[in-house]
């Protein structure tokens, strides 16, 4: 359903659902927030091109297993390639969530950045990843926090190898009179070389590591930023509906009365 029809269809179900009796339904329902364009064109991707955004989905978990295994000594190069094909599979669904925009009337440019943001919040979870999937996707922009890119930063480090030590000639004698040769530099040993680039791919390996964590800690940080605010959010929520209840209970007895009264007074 477009984002523009939402308020007026929801106010009529609401009141289809009071007409039945069904109070606590049309409650669920008049809760409802109406979904952001960007939310509600990737939802419409999910139900059109369910296999874009199950090959999203499925490229972001393999990103998370590849980033987990780079922490643990696996190669740099299988974390970059996992991390390329989620920014591909990523770039189709965001494609496909233009077009519904575009489909919609809605400017393109106007969207194509929140589009992408809330695409990156959604692979950085892989519970929003799964609503998405099931084309129920809610409002996403409290994740949109500066975590958009849950690996961002991360670039594995080449290892430079150590240059091989020149072997100098002798400067010609000054005079005919014979001097002691120079003692020639001795070349490293090819164990010494081979433990020189061992240490610095070590070196290189632990940088991309400790960018990995950072990173991590970053969308921690965040997500539990978001839980608080959710917590906060369904404090005041409940206290609001709890409040509004009393006040149809305080309001139904003063109607009670007031029938009451009218029966009396009008035999």
């Amino acid at each position: 359903m477009d984002p523009n029809d939402f308020v007026a269809r929801r106010t009529e179900l609401v009141r289809e659902l009071r007409a039945r009796g069904e109070k606590n339904e049309a409650a669920e329902v008049k809760a409802l927030r109406r979904p952001t364009v960007p939310v509600w064109a990737l939802n419409r991707v999910a139900s059109e091109r369910p296999d874009l955004v199950q090959h999203m989905v499925t490229a972001a978990e393999t990103a998370r297993a590849a980033q987990q295994a780079l922490l643990e000594g696996s190669p740099a190069d299988e974390f970059r390639d996992a991390l390329a094909r989620r920014r591909e599979a990523m770039s189709s669904v965001s494609d496909a969530a233009n077009e519904v925009v575009e489909r919609s009337s809605r400017s393109r440019d106007t969207y194509t950045r929140d589009v992408d943001n809330a695409l990156n919040v959604v692979v950085a979870s892989p519970e929003l990843s799964d609503a998405l999937a099931r084309g129920e996707l809610e409002d996403v922009s409290s994740g949109a926090d500066g975590s958009e890119e849950l690996f961002g930063g991360l670039t594995p480090a080449t290892t430079d190898r150590p240059a091989r030590t020149k072997q100098l000639a002798a400067p010609p004698p000054k005079t005919t009179t014979p001097r002691p040769a120079s003692p020639k530099p001795r070349a490293p040993s090819a164990r010494l070389v081979k433990a020189r680039e061992e240490l610095e791919e070590q070196r290189g390996e632990l940088r991309a590591a400790e960018q990995a964590a950072q990173a991590a800690e970053r969308v921690v940080a965040a997500a539990e930023s978001s839980v608080a605010k959710a917590t906060r959010d369904l404090e005041r929520a409940s206290a609001q509906r709890d409040h509004a209840r009393e006040h149809v209970d305080r309001m139904q007895s003063r109607v009670e009365r007031s029938e009451e009264l009218v029966q009396r007074l009008d035999p």
